[in-house]
């Protein structure tokens, strides 16, 4: 659980600086360290470049999850944004559920939210919500 909350923090973070510098990542890798001080890192390519928080977690989270530590103790989780392409200069591909789907880019648009109001109030000001479901964490 308390990785999974940090995943989710440094996926926050990494969104919100890929919106600051107007830039979008089109890969999403993990640094994992064991109590053993053995490191496993992992990325995964989008189907689209992304600044959304919530894209860059789900994928974090998988790959996290994926690393096999052996039953070993999570000491350090990174989360990095890379292939980066500039927002402006991109011609971006809505999926087939974005299509149809009349809120798409609500998700976008609550994150700019965010930034705007950690702008003005601080970073510690507003957190993003997480959904514990049957003892599991979700965003």
């Amino acid at each position: 659980m308390a990785v999974n909350r940090r995943v989710l923090e440094l996926s926050d973070r990494v969104a919100a600086r890929l919106r600051h510098q107007g830039v979008l990542a089109r890969t999403v890798s993990v640094k994992v360290r064991s109590s053993d001080f053995a490191t496993f890192s992992r990325s995964r390519t989008l189907d689209g470049p992304t600044d959304v928080a919530r894209e860059i977690y789900l994928v974090a989270r998988d790959l996290v999850a994926g690393v096999d530590l052996g039953g070993l103790a999570v000491r350090l989780v990174g989360v990095r944004g890379e292939n980066l392409l500039r927002r402006d200069g991109s011609v971006q591909q809505p999926t087939l559920e974005e299509a149809v789907d009349p809120r798409s880019g609500a998700q976008r648009e609550a994150e700019l939210a965010l930034d705007a109001v950690r702008e003005k109030f601080g970073r510690t000001a507003i957190d993003l919500g997480v959904h514990h479901k049957n003892g599991t964490h979700q965003y």
